[in-house]
């Protein structure tokens, strides 16, 4: 079976060398979540990419993050952006 090393939290964790039951405990999630997680079958959030980001000390993991989900809060749920015009610079 193929690593899937495109998952951002998967690459982290591997660039930290924690294996996964460890990095599970010291975020406190049931070793599934993190699987589900690094599989790219379950949403993370912002709050738990910000422990993994400390805990594998990848602060690139955040910006990825960032990068690749909708902008997202923990408190008020998915923020739409598309509503939003972006200004315009005139050279």
């Amino acid at each position: 079976m193929a690593i899937n090393t495109a998952n951002p939290y998967l690459q982290a964790r591997l660039f930290s060398q924690i294996g996964r039951i460890q990095a599970a405990q010291e975020l406190a999630l049931a070793e599934s979540t993190l699987k589900n997680y690094e599989l790219g079958l379950s949403p993370v959030p912002d709050s738990t990419v910000l422990r993994m980001s400390y805990l594998y000390r990848t602060p690139w993991l955040r910006v990825q993050h960032l990068q690749k989900n909708v902008v997202f809060c923990d408190i008020f749920g998915p923020v739409s952006y598309t509503h939003l015009t972006l200004p315009t610079i005139r050279l």
